[in-house]
């Protein structure tokens, strides 16, 4: 093994220590100590292999953080998208959790609006639409 494996092992490991990284993530902070490609893809397959990174578990845990944040389905799917972690990783996680989403989405209104149903279309525009921003 080489000296600038054992490195990039030592990068990802603390990396992951910290929390979990997708793929994509945990590439993009190994190429910034090597340009090694394939050396960066044998480590991340060693992770792999060795169930340190997991795009499933990632998925998981990032759905069930970004939900206590209130924010929705659509928001999540496309920030998951955005780390690389591939559709059928992000479905199988959606499925996994738990989550009441319509819940989620009555909780993130009352706590920007209040109890108080809108009484003017134009209130509940307002309402709408910061639910919508939020990936409902």
């Amino acid at each position: 093994m080489s000296d600038e494996h054992s490195l990039l092992k030592g990068k990802a490991l603390k990396a992951l220590a910290r929390r979990d990284h997708s793929r994509q993530e945990l590439k993009q902070k190994l190429m910034r100590h090597s340009e090694n490609t394939c050396l960066i893809e044998t480590v991340l397959d060693e992770c792999l292999q060795k169930n340190w990174q997991n795009d499933l578990r990632f998925a998981v845990l990032y759905i069930q953080s970004r939900a206590k944040k209130y924010y929705g389905q659509k928001k999540i799917r496309y920030e998951l998208q955005q780390r690389g972690v591939p559709n059928e990783d992000i479905d199988k996680a959606f499925t996994q959790c738990e989550v009441d989403w319509e819940a989620v989405a009555k909780e993130a209104k009352q706590r920007k609006f209040g109890k108080a149903e809108a009484d003017s279309w134009e209130e509940r525009g307002k309402q709408n639409q910061y639910l919508y921003q939020r990936g409902f």
